[in-house]
């Protein structure tokens, strides 16, 4: 399992089906990420934030609003 910096920005916040892809492609390489999470979205889809840590990634949060 590879834990790397993966540098990455939506100005959408985190939502599928998006984040499902990366979630898939960083499975298929055995990678992990840490996603730094807008409140807003993480309230929205709370399936996608523990889906995420489900698969050993690190959740951080980042702001409760993007602006």
């Amino acid at each position: 399992m590879v834990d790397a910096p993966l540098p990455s920005c939506s100005p959408r916040g985190t939502r599928p089906p998006n984040t499902d892809k990366v979630l898939a492609a960083l499975a298929q390489e055995c990678a992990r990420a840490t996603f730094f999470l807008v409140g807003r979205s993480s309230a929205e889809f709370p399936e996608l934030v523990r889906r995420m840590a489900a698969q050993g990634h690190t959740v951080a949060h980042h702001s409760c609003r993007s602006t």
